[in-house]
């Protein structure tokens, strides 16, 4: 009653859906029991109909062809804000450190490279580049992590409308709005991420009030979700 905000007398005898709406009609519509002897995120449902994380741990069993379940259900919600709140803090301490960085360095290709490291380490990515353009789309400068293949640093090294760009990398410097791919197995462009195993990627354009400048591409070679404060923080 206290977390749901639901009287006893009026949930039970009903389907736990009715709590849980996400994870339960899952179980129940293809039995793939994922959740069910785990303590697993969900997401719960309140009387009034707002959403709020929880913390489940299920077990469940048939008899006479019914399902029945026996959950420990937490609320999560002030851990889920001391947690954003943590990762807003140390987001804020690598946007610190950077700008001190900047500041006290005039080597723009030593900038580069740590912004390039510090993002890589964060994000626990495995391989990535920081390139900028001159006004014809030619690389100017271009800085690499990663890489197994030299070859694959040179493909990097060429006008924005060539054929490694073509697809992509204009798209997402002409919207100049980031892109989080999730497979880029799935996606035009980024041949050579692919090349490198890439499983995962973010692209996103380095911009100012009055025009874009370049070009952080990072990727894993491991499946990744990223978060919006992942992709923020590189913004």
């Amino acid at each position: 009653e206290r977390i749901f905000r639901h009287s006893a007398r009026c949930v039970v005898g009903e389907p736990l859906t009715l709590l849980i709406p996400g994870g339960m009609a899952q179980f129940l519509s293809t039995r793939d029991p994922k959740v069910i002897g785990k303590t697993v995120e969900l997401v719960g449902l309140r009387k009034d109909g707002t959403e709020f994380p929880l913390e489940l741990s299920l077990a469940a069993w048939e008899n006479n062809q019914q399902t029945f379940f026996t959950a420990i259900i937490r609320d999560i919600t002030e851990r889920k804000h001391a947690e954003e709140l943590q990762n807003r803090y140390q987001e804020l301490a690598i946007v610190h450190d950077t700008s001190q960085m900047i500041l006290k360095s005039a080597d723009l290709r030593a900038v580069l490279e740590k912004i390039l490291d510090q993002a890589l380490s964060v994000l626990s990515l495995d391989l990535g580049n920081i390139r900028l353009f001159d006004s014809n789309g030619h690389v100017r400068m271009g800085v690499y992590r990663g890489y197994r293949d030299p070859e694959n640093v040179a493909n990097h090294h060429g006008n924005l409308t060539g054929t490694e760009g073509s697809v992509l990398v204009p798209r997402v410097i002409a919207s100049g709005k980031s892109l989080a791919l999730e497979d880029v197995t799935t996606t035009e462009g980024l041949r050579t991420l692919k090349k490198e195993g890439a499983r995962s990627a973010v692209v996103v354009p380095i911009t100012t009030q009055a025009e874009t400048l370049g070009v952080i591409e990072v990727g894993g070679r491991r499946p990744c979700s990223f978060r919006p404060d992942d992709i923020r923080l590189l913004e």
